[in-house]
């Protein structure tokens, strides 16, 4: 007889949503991986002890991160102090390298478009990914990040993936939710949901 008590309890997801129009995609994902899914929204977000497995933060167009630093405050609070897994994805992002000092700058337009991405660091999140095109939707971008964090991707639009040097945290200035020409940013939550089931990250 198998004990339940013994069984692997299923993992859980918290997204917080920043206003993002893609948020439901990242919640399909989640869910085909199996895992449990809770949304928040960031205006009604509060950070506590969260009994979360992975934690993602999405994009959003409403407010800015710059000069809006008391909007963000309980996610600014949650990145900083969190010692779980984390995913920051567009404004996700750019909330993550603002959290740790980096500093963001304004482009002359919104970039709207598929774009080809260069590795910088070699990277378990990278596995099986040859050629990172990706789909990007965002007016800000961070050049140059604060000594906490590592630069692993760019673009001519600047620093487009990073973690933290001694956090399990993981920014992506693009949007992986969305469908590119090769699906490689399905393949980076699929490599962010197997270090997380085998403790790698």
């Amino acid at each position: 007889m198998v004990n339940m008590d013994d069984a692997p309890k299923q993992k859980r997801v918290l997204v917080v949503n920043n206003g993002s129009n893609y948020t439901e995609k990242i919640v399909e994902i989640c869910q085909r991986h199996n895992f449990v899914v809770d949304e928040v929204n960031w205006e009604s977000f509060k950070y506590h002890n969260l009994p979360h497995d992975i934690l993602i933060l999405s994009g959003g167009h409403q407010v800015t991160v710059q000069d809006h630093e008391s909007e963000f405050s309980e996610e600014l609070q949650l990145i900083r102090k969190s010692d779980k897994p984390t995913i920051g994805i567009c404004l996700g992002f750019e909330l993550i390298a603002k959290a740790f000092g980096s500093n963001l700058s304004c482009m002359p337009q919104n970039e709207k478009r598929e774009l080809e991405v260069s590795f910088l660091v070699e990277d378990p999140v990278f596995e099986g990914i040859d050629r990172l095109v990706v789909y990007e939707n965002h007016q800000w971008k961070v050049d140059e990040v604060s000594k906490e964090l590592i630069p692993l991707a760019s673009s001519k639009d600047g620093i487009e993936v990073i973690k933290h040097k001694t956090k399990p945290i993981y920014g992506f200035q693009f949007h992986p939710e969305e469908s590119t020409e090769n699906d490689c940013g399905i393949r980076l939550f699929e490599n962010i949901f197997t270090l997380v089931r085998t403790k790698n990250i």
